[in-house]
């Protein structure tokens, strides 16, 4: 798994230092929406929210490479709650924090200077953490995935330096039985540095 992230990061290194900074600027930006935990997930949270950092630096004018680093916050399912809560003879309160770090690509369509829809499709470490609180003691445990994500979304310019968008996307991380799947729908503003 590490090799993989490695080869993410180098890829997208040389991409970033492939062109003059003066040439391309390089856009960041905060995003922010909610999550829906999909297949054997969706049996461990319920739908939670989201909030992270990210950014591209277009390498043409419909194509651009960048990064992303968020949080995730899950509460437990009721049913894992409830069987947990009888399994420890007290009741329990389960949390899930989900900390993706992936390098994405991204594919913009031919539409009008104010709208522009787009492809994007990710790839990264999925950092999974679940912390079980009761009045008998807390438990934690934790868990990295290598996994990717594919969606699409929309960019509005608000300016020459200012973009603001919606992006839906699908996450798929780890294999089998212990694979997490998750939907996330999120907004984002994007500033354009380096014009």
């Amino acid at each position: 798994m590490k090799r993989w992230t490695w080869l993410a990061a180098a890829v997208a290194a040389l991409a970033l230092t492939s062109t003059p900074s003066s040439a391309r600027p390089v856009w960041l930006g905060l995003e922010a929406g909610f999550g829906l935990p999909a297949g054997d997930f969706s049996d461990a949270a319920t739908s939670g929210w989201n909030a992270g950092i990210t950014g591209d630096m277009k390498l043409r004018e419909s194509f651009a490479v960048g990064g992303e680093l968020s949080w995730h916050s899950f509460a437990g399912s009721d049913d894992l709650e409830k069987a947990e809560s009888v399994a420890a003879g007290v009741p329990v309160d389960i949390h899930h924090a989900l900390v993706p770090v992936l390098a994405h690509a991204k594919y913009w369509f031919p539409a009008s200077q104010q709208l522009r829809p787009y492809a994007v499709g990710g790839l990264g470490v999925y950092h999974l953490s679940s912390k079980v609180e009761s009045s008998s003691g807390d438990s934690d445990h934790s868990e990295n995935k290598f996994g990717f994500s594919l969606g699409g979304g929309a960019d509005f310019k608000g300016s020459e330096s200012v973009t603001l968008g919606f992006e839906a996307r699908y996450h798929w991380a780890g294999s089998g039985d212990e694979a997490l799947n998750l939907l996330t729908v999120r907004g984002h503003a994007l500033f354009a540095f380096g014009r």
